[in-house]
This record gives structure tokens, sequence and C-alpha cells, in this order.
């Protein structure tokens, strides 16, 4: 087994029209990616830059996984992490910034 880690953080833009107000959210509330945020719909995220961020919310939406918010940033932005295998067995771990509209509160 690999023992190599990588450390990938992904933040992206506010929203600030976004349908459900992740200023509510706290540390340990469980949530569940739904969607790809919809300010990605705008053409300059579709430049390739941005094609890891595109594929770790596909999978997370495919997956239907429940995560909980593992961290709240200085701005009192909330972080999900989540682990992952790379094809080569390499462990990665994201960060993903839970200030848009993809995610939904699963009580």
């Amino acid at each position: 087994m690999n023992a190599d880690v990588i450390l990938l953080i992904i933040r992206a833009p506010m929203d600030p029209d976004s349908t459900q107000d992740w200023k509510t959210l706290a540390l340990g509330d469980r949530v569940r990616i739904i969607r790809i945020p919809s300010l990605f719909n705008e053409s300059h995220y579709h430049n390739g830059d941005w094609e890891e961020t595109f594929a770790l919310y596909r999978h997370l939406i495919a997956q239907q996984e429940i995560l909980t918010v593992a961290e709240l940033d200085e701005f009192g932005v909330p972080w999900i992490e989540y682990e992952s295998i790379d094809n080569d067995g390499t462990k990665v771990s994201n960060g993903l910034a839970l200030d848009d509209d993809s995610w939904e509160r699963v009580y």
C-alpha cells in the first residue's frame, strides 16, 4: 500500500443567492452534496482548471454519502472533509467549502 497522502482543498466561490443559508451550519451538522454549485455554470470555470473539483462533486453526488461539517474557517464558512483513494492507491484528503447551493442538510 502506498503511504503517500495528497491534500486537496477546494473552495468554490461564495454564492450570495444560494437556496440554503450556509451560515446556519455548525460543527457536526450533517449534509449531503446534491448538485454542482450553480456558480460553476459560468463559462470561466470550464477551462480545465476546475476538473478535479467537478470530479469530486460528481463523485459525492453519486455516492449520496452523508458528510459532517468538520471545520468553520476564520470567515465562518463550513467545510467538510472527504478521503478517497486514487487509481494508483494514493490516499487523497479533500476539503470542500459549503458556501454555495451544492448541499442539503440531513437530519
